[in-house]
């Protein structure tokens, strides 16, 4: 599959001066600067993972959209939407009996999201955060949530909203990134080692909560009552193209890399492309994590 078009937005001056003058950013201020970063780069997250495939041929989309089992005639939750690449397949899914109510922060992703999704009579679009849904208790079937969950923080007042509104029984699906081995992973350590030469302290611009990087803290946030079920599992996609190619593509991806000046970048991406090798295709193996939990039957 091709790969996306490098994006070229950038956040203002003001906006990167504004995050370097907290020393110590608080959730909500990372949080606002994702918000940003988000609207500067509309449909940065397919840019990247709609190239990447699975060894079966499926995207991260299918594979969430999968996990989540039979969706015909249901009410979805697209959490998260992005620019609607998730929320495109959903609407097919759930077919004209169901319905596909797609949120997000951000409104350069949103209106993406819109125009893809024009016409579409079973979707449905909100701005809001996944701290605080504006849907009514028990309303949905069931909420997919493609490589976000990592990003929300604090993650419980989340997790209680999608409880809330979570029919019995309704499920809860979801895609995170893995970086604890491979060379994504390694990649990515390249870009904290970035940070700090351009005086950013990466241990302050860290996104997310750090429950949603375990497992077994992972586990314990749809435990009972509110859950009766809980399942996790890593599987691989893999990004191809030439080590140019790649290193330019996850170079606009990493959230970090916005904030170096265009010589750290520079460095960066020669190491990137040093790492990756010199043949005339190179394939990137990229680690993701499925979740799956099931409300329990009130």
């Amino acid at each position: 599959m091709r790969l996306g078009t490098i994006l070229t937005n950038k956040l203002t001056e003001s906006s990167i001066e504004r995050l370097r003058s907290l020393k110590r950013p608080t959730p909500k201020d990372l949080e606002s600067f994702l918000v940003e970063f988000h609207n500067s780069k509309p449909g940065i997250t397919e840019n990247t993972f709609g190239a990447c495939r699975t060894g079966e041929g499926l995207s991260s989309y299918q594979v969430l959209v999968d996990l989540a089992g039979n969706l015909v005639g249901a009410t979805v939750v697209d959490l998260a939407c992005g620019n609607g690449a998730l929320t495109h397949l959903l609407a097919d899914q759930v077919g004209t009996g169901g319905k596909v109510i797609a949120i997000d922060m951000s409104k350069s992703e949103l209106s993406l999201a819109r125009e893809r999704l024009a016409g579409r009579a079973n979707v449905q679009f909100i701005e809001a955060a996944a701290a605080d849904i504006p849907l009514s208790p028990r309303s949905a079937q069931a909420i997919l949530c493609h490589l976000a969950l990592m990003l929300f923080n604090p993650i419980a007042p989340v997790v209680a909203e999608i409880t809330r509104v979570l029919q019995p029984n309704g499920v809860f699906a979801a895609i995170v990134t893995e970086f604890s081995t491979s060379t994504f992973g390694e990649l990515r350590s390249l870009l904290l080692d970035s940070l700090k030469i351009d005086g950013w302290e990466p241990q302050y611009l860290a996104l997310g909560d750090p429950q949603t990087k375990d497992p077994a803290r992972l586990r314990a946030l749809f435990a009972p009552p509110n859950f009766d079920s809980f399942d996790s599992n890593l599987f691989q996609v893999v990004l191809r193209g030439s080590a140019s190619e790649l290193s330019d593509l996850l170079i606009e991806f990493f959230y970090h890399t916005i904030l170096l000046t265009e010589q750290t970048r520079e460095k960066l991406r020669r190491k990137c492309e040093s790492i990756l090798g010199i043949e005339s295709t190179v394939e990137l193996p990229i680690f993701l994590r499925t979740i799956i939990a099931r409300r329990s039957d009130e």
